[in-house]
This record gives C-alpha cells, sequence and structure tokens, in this order.
C-alpha cells in the first residue's frame, strides 16, 4: 500500500515502505544536466545548425546556403559557441 504524505522540494519520495523513487542527489543530477544541454542548445539557429551538419562535414557557404536567413556573423558565432561546448 502507498502512503500519501506532504513531501518537500527535494525530499525522498516513497512508493512503500524503505523504496526510495528519488533521491535529492539523482534529481540536482538529472536538473543540471537538462540545463547544460539546454543552454547548449539555446538560440535560434542551433538546432537547424546542428542538423545540417549531422548529415555530413560542410564549408562555412555551404552551411550558409543550407540554412535560410542565417546572417555570416550570426552563423560563425553560432559555430564558436558548439565548438566550445564540445560540438
Amino acid at each position: 500500500m502507498v502512503s500519501l504524505r506532504k513531501v518537500d522540494r527535494f525530499d525522498s519520495i516513497k512508493l512503500a515502505e524503505n523504496e526510495e523513487l528519488i533521491k535529492e542527489e539523482e534529481c540536482l543530477s538529472s536538473v543540471n544536466a537538462i540545463q547544460d544541454a539546454l543552454y547548449v542548445l539555446n538560440g535560434k539557429w542551433k538546432l537547424p545548425l546542428i542538423y545540417t551538419l549531422i548529415e555530413k562535414p560542410r564549408r562555412f557557404n555551404e552551411i550558409q546556403q543550407a540554412i535560410q536567413g542565417i546572417t555570416p556573423k550570426n552563423l560563425s558565432r553560432q559555430l564558436k559557441e558548439l565548438e566550445m561546448n564540445g560540438f
């Protein structure tokens, strides 16, 4: 039988006796990983850029032609940010 009780924000949640569903450290670790991913993918151009580069390696002008509306300055900045983050 599941017991219901008020749970603090990072308190462990119990499903049954002696069975913990989520621990505070695991929760914070997951949240940090999600925040890191969102930081890397932040912006209007990151996902189209990554999608374009997944297909095959491309030159700067090929990328610019593949992504409609991106300026050379923006493309350069986005590529530098992706490189800094290990892409």
